[in-house]
């Protein structure tokens, strides 16, 4: 993606700009957050007594930042649920389940992302062969 934003001569480098201020930002300072904790840890090496308070700073920090991140997808999550509660059509208890593992689910964005920003990105077309209607797909809800 960052490479075809740069080499990309055709009518897509738009898109590609897109993408890549949608994806970036958050990404980076995630990586770049988690990468400095690591850099931080391995240095504290060469001062073995600081090692483990070096260390529990770090782990104190993965864990609150796991902690908020989770729970602000949480929210976000919970929100998008209570508002438009009347339109999801599964059960109540799937409904509550899934505020849960909603941010479990948003977490896989992280290398997702990170691997879209550095890989070869490619569009392909997906036949849609199978036709239904709402009430066809609904119906065993």
């Amino acid at each position: 993606m960052l490479a075809s934003l740069f080499h990309n001569k055709n009518k897509n480098r738009f898109s590609c700009f897109d993408i890549t201020l949608t994806v970036m930002p958050t990404v980076l300072i995630t990586v770049v957050m988690l990468v400095m904790q690591v850099v931080v840890l391995t240095f504290s090496v060469f001062q073995p007594s600081l090692t483990p308070s070096i260390a529990h700073e770090v782990a104190d920090f993965l864990l609150r930042w796991v902690i908020l991140y989770y729970g602000s997808l949480f929210f976000m999550g919970a929100v998008t649920v209570i508002t438009e509660w009347k339109k999801i059509k599964c059960p109540i208890y799937k409904r509550i389940l899934y505020m849960f593992t909603y941010p479990l689910f948003m977490m896989t964005y992280i290398p997702i992302s990170i691997a879209a920003m550095f890989g070869k990105v490619e569009w392909k077309p997906i036949e849609h062969s199978v036709s239904k209607t709402l009430d066809e797909v609904t119906e065993n809800i």
